[in-house]
């Protein structure tokens, strides 16, 4: 997820449809081995990318892949917690994050 949609600095980023394909594999997957199961998919949270380019393509990402999810994969739930790492200011909340803003702290997780 946060890795394929990062912007790297020495190629192009990865097509949103190629990740929407990896995920679509793991879901076929796991129904394979849980038929019965409830099945999630978590949006990908906010990080302290330099980028704003990056921060652009996880939001636009997740808007795109919800709508996806609820229309292509049915049993499928999407659970957007977004805003939910984020402050009232629209920065990453310090208490959820470890000190780089890449990784969830423990009581971010």
């Amino acid at each position: 997820g946060t890795n394929a949609i990062n912007v790297p600095s020495h190629s192009e980023p990865v097509p949103f449809l190629n990740v929407i394909e990896d995920y679509q594999k793991l879901i076929r997957a796991l129904r394979e081995l849980f038929p019965n199961a409830r099945l999630g998919l978590l949006n990908i949270i906010p990080r302290a990318y330099e980028c704003r380019q990056t921060l652009f393509r996880i939001e636009t990402f997740n808007t795109i892949f919800s709508k996806y999810v609820s229309e292509i994969m049915p049993g499928v739930t999407w659970i957007y917690l977004y805003w939910e790492f984020l402050d009232r200011y629209g920065r990453l909340r310090e208490d959820l994050y470890g000190r780089t803003g890449l990784h969830l702290s423990r009581k971010g997780k």
